[in-house]
């Protein structure tokens, strides 16, 4: 009888992990102030290998957009829903835009090497700012890495206490971010693995134009630098504040699986890459 009872134990305990979901995911609520601007809220959600922001009003002003993101598979899609459509980016496409964006900044400097010095000055100058896509001719396309370094300070932020970082990329510092444990939020690593994917999939879309894109910070990159989760980001430019993210309400939940399909009657737009036909 004992050895019958035992063997029941063990097939329902093994039912009920078979059933279980393997994993929790994530609800969380950002909110985004920049200079002389009203505040912007967006929402992060995860499972599994699923990502999912929705931002209500983008920098890029084309209205209410979502940005789904599939670590399996590598696909990045931006849903654009006023449009009712959505662009898809996989590792195929980033991989050709870095082709093209590698030749375009060979003829680039082929052109330069034939204009007078006044106007390739001018032109080195409009690289050296970002007003062009390429870097300086002569300059590495491989962007320096993120580092964060504890400044000693720390905030309260939410009620929740964090560390602060200073970041900086090849000396220049890029802002800082408050960094709270694990442990405060009730979070693990392995609870934000996509979202650290998802910076992984958004740098190399960055390091095909050379890093020199307006915006080419990727918030989610820090998560490979710090240990914890950050709470508030600060971005700076030429040491003034530019913005300040505060990611609040962070819960750990199952998030339906249709969270991350494209809607119905969603239309795809194709993206041709630069210089294409």
């Amino acid at each position: 009888m004992p050895s019958t009872i035992s063997t029941g134990l063990i097939t329902l305990a093994a039912t009920m992990l078979w059933v279980a979901p393997a994993f929790a995911g994530l609800d969380v609520k950002t909110r985004t102030t920049g200079s002389g601007a009203d505040a912007d809220s967006s929402r992060m959600r995860t499972q599994g290998h699923q990502l999912r922001i929705d931002a209500a009003t983008p920098p890029s002003g084309q209205g209410a957009t979502s940005m789904v993101f599939d670590a399996k598979a590598e696909v990045l899609r931006i849903l654009r829903h006023g449009e009712r459509t959505y662009l898809e980016i996989d590792r195929e496409f980033a991989a050709g835009l870095a082709a093209k964006m590698a030749e375009a900044q060979r003829l680039m400097e082929a052109q330069l090497a034939k204009m007078p010095p006044d106007q390739r000055a001018m032109m080195e100058k409009m690289m050296k700012s970002g007003a062009l896509p390429f870097p300086k001719p002569g300059e590495t396309k491989k962007r320096a890495p993120l580092e964060a370094k504890a400044t000693g300070e720390s905030e309260t932020v939410n009620g929740t206490p964090c560390t602060v970082y200073a970041l900086r990329r090849a000396g220049e510092l890029k802002g800082d971010v408050c960094v709270a444990s694990w442990d405060a939020i009730g979070i693990t690593p392995s609870d934000v693995e996509v979202v650290k994917k998802l910076g992984t999939f958004q740098g190399r879309m960055t390091e095909a134009f050379a890093g020199s894109m307006p915006g080419a910070e990727q918030p989610f990159e820090l998560l490979d630098r710090v240990d914890g989760f950050p709470l508030r980001t600060r971005r700076t430019e030429a040491g003034k504040v530019v913005s300040e993210t505060f990611f609040e309400d962070i819960v750990k939940t199952d998030v339906p699986a249709d969270t991350f399909e494209i809607p119905a009657g969603y239309t795809k737009k194709e993206m041709g890459l630069p210089g294409g036909e």
